[in-house]
């Protein structure tokens, strides 16, 4: 099956990239490489790791922050400054997910037509600027609407992740068979490495490790201010936590 360039690919037509023979019986099978794609492999993962981890690492730790905004600042003073009751802070978490469930699907069909480091660039900014709005809620109303945190917190927070959108267009890359920093050979190992089962088992994992991390930090903050301790201990103790996790990632 050959692959068509993409718009903007260095590729011709007399010389198409043609995926690798992946068959469901193999799917246990280890996949096997010569030495020479072994030493392709590296190269081009060493090539990801410079142009794209960090950016990437440190995109995701600023989405994981606007997420936790909310229930850092409620321990902060915000339902006592907006007068919540009841089930206002669920609410607006609520309306939250319900958001990200409703648009993930619109989302990802829009990378198919988009070019991804523009679309992916624009959620960021996005999502920053809602979070820096959420500082001029009022009321739980506008809180359930704006969906996100308090102040300074959500000022801060919305102001990185900002910052950090903007790089997005610069040092992302669209596409394997168009990404300039990578050679022919790269990317003719990059379709061999995806057809690996462990890349698929890999998303589960991930997936998994991901619920639970949106667990703590949604109820992490209320669960240990309870505990007695004061704003500033709890917002230190997630803050060591949250550096560590981000510390490892790789």
């Amino acid at each position: 099956m050959s692959l068509s360039p993409r718009p903007g690919s260095d590729f011709s037509e007399t010389t198409p990239l043609r995926a690798p023979v992946f068959k469901l019986g193999d799917i246990n099978q280890p996949l096997e490489l010569t030495h020479k794609e072994q030493q392709t492999l590296a190269s081009y993962l060493g090539k990801c790791d410079r142009r794209l981890l960090f950016y990437l690492c440190f995109g995701y730790a600023t989405d994981s922050l606007n997420k936790m905004a909310l229930s850092n600042a409620k321990i902060a003073g915000l339902t006592a400054d907006l007068d919540l009751q009841g089930y206002d802070i669920n609410t607006a978490l609520g309306a939250y997910y319900l958001g990200s469930f409703l648009f993930q699907l619109p989302s990802n069909l829009i990378l198919k037509r988009a070019r991804p480091r523009y679309w992916l660039s624009i959620v960021m900014l996005s999502w920053s600027l809602v979070t820096m709005c959420t500082a001029l809620v009022q009321n739980a109303a506008q809180l359930a609407w704006c969906i996100w945190p308090w102040k300074l917190i959500f000022d801060v927070i919305g102001l990185v992740s900002l910052c950090w959108g903007v790089l997005g267009p610069s040092v992302l890359q669209d596409y394997p068979d168009t990404a300039m920093f990578i050679t022919d050979e790269d990317r003719k190992q990059v379709l061999q490495t995806l057809a690996d089962w462990k890349i698929m088992l890999w998303t589960v994992i991930d997936f998994c490790a991901n619920a639970t991390t949106q667990v703590n930090g949604l109820f992490g903050p209320t669960i240990i201010a309870g505990q007695g301790y004061s704003p500033h201990v709890v917002q230190a103790l997630l803050a060591f936590t949250n550096f560590m996790v981000f510390s490892d990632m790789r």
